[in-house]
């Protein structure tokens, strides 16, 4: 036993277990989510140097009022998040998002997924919750969910997954110590 060991300090083996746990948790996530591939080479620099990732991504985390010293979970987790935005597989919309903002960001997310979606579903004086709520009662029947990504923030991060995708995504995240839902 290390002396850290003896006071409550970290195994390194153990640690070691976890960050490959984890590693391995992000990866099943990526393929996924992003089924093409379009992010797994972005993804593994972020992997295998988060630090570094961080620098040459700095716009990004500095648009997130993210510092060079945050953890290298977070910085993953966040980096994972802009390199599905910036793949389409993702949209980022604000809590109290506009309905015509939100149909056009659901459309274009949609891509090859023959998915209806229409306007007049949702109540102009709606939000959000509710819109998401519509949307994945309407998709149900297909086998898909509008999900997203929890960044402790107040916007979502939400994308379309099949249901099947879904309960996997769930339990991938919490292996790797975050969240995904339905939004």
């Amino acid at each position: 036993m290390g002396l850290f060991n003896m006071f409550g300090g970290r195994n390194n083996e153990k640690d070691n277990t976890d960050n490959f746990d984890k590693i391995e948790a992000y990866r099943n996530i990526i393929k996924l989510i992003d089924s093409k591939g379009a992010t797994t080479e972005r993804l593994s620099k972020c992997f295998e140097d988060p630090k570094a990732y961080f620098n040459e991504y700095r716009d990004c985390y500095d648009d997130r009022c993210m510092e060079e010293d945050e953890d290298e979970d977070t910085i993953i987790w966040i980096g994972m998040v802009d390199a599905f935005q910036d793949n389409n597989l993702l949209a980022e919309l604000d809590w109290k998002e506009e309905k015509d903002e939100f149909v056009y960001c659901l459309k274009d997310l949609l891509g090859d997924k023959s998915l209806p979606i229409d306007e007049a579903w949702f109540d102009e004086d709606g939000e959000f919750t509710q819109w998401a709520a519509i949307l994945n009662e309407k998709w149900a029947a297909a086998g898909y969910v509008l999900a997203a990504m929890d960044i402790d923030s107040d916007s979502y991060c939400v994308f379309v997954t099949d249901l099947e995708s879904y309960g996997k995504l769930v339990a991938e995240a919490k292996k790797a110590g975050h969240r995904i839902y339905m939004a």
